[in-house]
């Protein structure tokens, strides 16, 4: 295995450089900052904008509520979503066990977020995905997220958008927490 690499760069600039790179097999991830933006949503949304430069590709609200204990809207459209009504502590490593309600967890994101997806779907909304960027503990209070479900994301939007508007829900998060944005890539322009 070679030495750990240390690059300082703009998030963006770096994320543009890095995941593209073509190496699916890569365990490559991602120790995202606790209180980072929604990084990988941007990440989606420059990749869309450089395909489709005369279309038109914004971050849109979500259509409801994601029904989590906890949600805030940002003024960016950004949902920011929780399954705690209480503050975590910063290296909480999510176990089985919730340390604060010492009881068994039942609750994940990923399938918050797939069960939103659903429902919108069964009232007639056309949403992809949900593409949620799962950041798991791999040591002990170090989350990572995989860098491939970014790039096989990037893929499906990009096939999805080649035959019209796509709109597609871009999560991160964590067990308990996330960011979810919609991405929405507008009709061809002549």
């Amino acid at each position: 295995m070679p030495p750990p690499r240390i690059v300082t760069q703009e998030w963006g600039k770096f994320f543009d450089g890095w995941l593209p790179l073509m190496d699916a097999s890569s365990r490559d991830a991602i120790v995202p900052s606790p209180l980072m933006p929604h990084l990988f949503f941007e990440y989606l949304a420059r990749r869309a904008t450089a395909r489709w430069p005369n279309r038109r590709v914004e971050r849109v609200p979500l259509p409801a509520p994601v029904g989590t204990p906890w949600e805030q809207k940002a003024e960016d459209g950004t949902s920011y979503i929780s399954h705690a009504t209480w503050t975590c502590p910063i290296n909480c490593i999510e176990p089985e066990l919730c340390p604060h309600t010492r009881d068994v967890r039942d609750w994940t994101m990923p399938d918050t977020l797939a069960v939103w997806t659903e429902l919108r779907r069964s009232v007639g909304e056309a949403v992809l995905g949900p593409f949620t960027f799962h950041c798991t503990h791999r040591a002990y209070g170090v989350g990572m997220v995989d860098k491939e479900p970014i790039r096989r994301a990037d893929a499906i939007i990009a096939q999805a958008a080649m035959g019209g508007p796509v709109r597609a829900l871009i999560a991160t998060a964590s067990h308990c927490h996330g960011a979810a944005s919609m991405l929405s890539i507008g009709p061809f322009v002549d």
